[in-house]
Protein backbone atom coordinates (compact mmCIF):
# COMPACT_ATOMS: atom_id res chain seq x y z
CA UNK A 1 0.00 0.00 0.00
CA UNK A 2 1.23 3.67 -0.96
CA UNK A 3 1.22 6.74 1.34
CA UNK A 4 1.69 10.27 1.44
CA UNK A 5 2.79 12.37 3.74
CA UNK A 6 1.86 15.91 5.14
CA UNK A 7 4.40 17.72 7.55
CA UNK A 8 2.42 17.95 11.09
CA UNK A 9 2.60 20.24 13.99
CA UNK A 10 0.97 18.77 17.00
CA UNK A 11 1.91 18.27 20.47
CA UNK A 12 2.84 14.44 21.28
CA UNK A 13 2.46 13.65 17.30
CA UNK A 14 4.92 12.72 14.94
CA UNK A 15 6.70 15.33 12.52
CA UNK A 16 4.45 13.72 9.85
CA UNK A 17 1.03 12.22 9.40
CA UNK A 18 1.08 9.08 6.94
CA UNK A 19 -2.59 8.65 4.86
CA UNK A 20 -2.81 5.87 2.60
CA UNK A 21 -3.03 6.90 -1.19
CA UNK A 22 -4.65 3.77 -2.16
CA UNK A 23 -8.86 4.28 -2.58
CA UNK A 24 -9.03 8.11 -1.98
CA UNK A 25 -12.43 9.07 -3.17
CA UNK A 26 -12.42 13.15 -2.96
CA UNK A 27 -10.22 15.52 -1.48
CA UNK A 28 -11.72 19.10 -0.85
CA UNK A 29 -11.00 22.28 1.11
CA UNK A 30 -13.57 25.09 2.12
CA UNK A 31 -10.79 27.46 2.62
CA UNK A 32 -6.93 27.71 3.36
CA UNK A 33 -6.97 25.99 6.81
CA UNK A 34 -8.75 22.84 6.18
CA UNK A 35 -8.79 19.88 4.42
CA UNK A 36 -11.12 16.71 3.84
CA UNK A 37 -9.97 13.67 2.51
CA UNK A 38 -12.90 10.62 1.74
CA UNK A 39 -12.34 6.88 0.84
CA UNK A 40 -13.88 4.44 -1.21
CA UNK A 41 -14.40 2.43 1.55
CA UNK A 42 -17.87 2.52 2.51
CA UNK A 43 -20.08 1.10 5.40
CA UNK A 44 -23.70 1.28 5.72
CA UNK A 45 -26.06 0.57 8.58
CA UNK A 46 -29.57 0.59 9.29
CA UNK A 47 -31.16 3.06 11.82
CA UNK A 48 -33.82 2.07 14.39
CA UNK A 49 -36.19 3.53 11.24
CA UNK A 50 -35.09 0.82 8.95
CA UNK A 51 -33.27 3.89 6.94
CA UNK A 52 -30.06 2.76 5.35
CA UNK A 53 -27.54 5.32 5.87
CA UNK A 54 -23.81 4.98 4.04
CA UNK A 55 -20.49 6.30 5.34
CA UNK A 56 -17.16 6.01 4.09
CA UNK A 57 -13.82 6.73 6.12
CA UNK A 58 -13.17 10.56 6.33
CA UNK A 59 -9.53 12.59 7.46
CA UNK A 60 -10.55 15.66 8.05
CA UNK A 61 -7.18 18.16 8.69
CA UNK A 62 -6.85 21.99 9.89
CA UNK A 63 -3.93 23.47 8.25
CA UNK A 64 -2.11 26.26 10.39
CA UNK A 65 -1.13 29.69 8.19
CA UNK A 66 2.74 30.23 8.78
CA UNK A 67 4.15 29.42 5.22
CA UNK A 68 3.08 30.44 1.84
CA UNK A 69 -0.93 31.62 1.52
CA UNK A 70 -2.80 28.32 0.49
CA UNK A 71 -5.74 28.71 -1.80
CA UNK A 72 -8.55 25.56 -2.02
CA UNK A 73 -6.85 24.57 -5.21
CA UNK A 74 -3.44 24.38 -3.91
CA UNK A 75 -4.52 22.18 -0.73
CA UNK A 76 -6.60 19.55 -3.22
CA UNK A 77 -3.93 19.83 -6.14
CA UNK A 78 -1.28 18.91 -3.96
CA UNK A 79 -2.91 15.92 -2.74
CA UNK A 80 -4.29 14.90 -5.72
CA UNK A 81 -0.14 15.30 -7.10
CA UNK A 82 0.71 13.24 -4.38
CA UNK A 83 -1.44 10.22 -4.99
CA UNK A 84 -1.08 9.93 -8.19
CA UNK A 85 2.71 10.12 -7.57
CA UNK A 86 2.53 7.49 -4.87
CA UNK A 87 -0.01 5.14 -7.36
CA UNK A 88 -0.40 1.87 -5.64
CA UNK A 89 3.05 0.86 -5.17
CA UNK A 90 5.35 0.46 -2.59
CA UNK A 91 8.00 2.28 -1.19
CA UNK A 92 8.57 5.68 0.68
CA UNK A 93 5.69 7.90 1.33
CA UNK A 94 5.44 11.05 -1.22
CA UNK A 95 5.02 14.38 1.02
CA UNK A 96 2.18 16.52 0.10
CA UNK A 97 3.79 20.02 -0.75
CA UNK A 98 1.61 22.45 1.38
CA UNK A 99 4.15 25.25 0.78
CA UNK A 100 5.24 25.59 4.02
CA UNK A 101 2.61 25.34 5.54
CA UNK A 102 1.87 21.90 8.43
CA UNK A 103 -1.18 20.34 9.82
CA UNK A 104 -1.71 20.98 13.04
CA UNK A 105 -4.91 18.71 13.67
CA UNK A 106 -6.57 15.58 12.75
CA UNK A 107 -9.91 13.84 13.27
CA UNK A 108 -10.64 10.80 11.49
CA UNK A 109 -13.99 9.07 11.33
CA UNK A 110 -16.96 7.41 9.43
CA UNK A 111 -18.15 10.60 7.67
CA UNK A 112 -21.34 10.64 5.15
CA UNK A 113 -20.79 10.27 1.76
Amino acid sequence: MAYISLSRVEANEGDSALIPSDGIMTAKSSGATNLVVKYDNVSQTINSSDAIASACLTYTFTINEVGETLTRDDIVNAIVAAASVAGGGNGPAIPVDLKGNSITGLTISMGAL
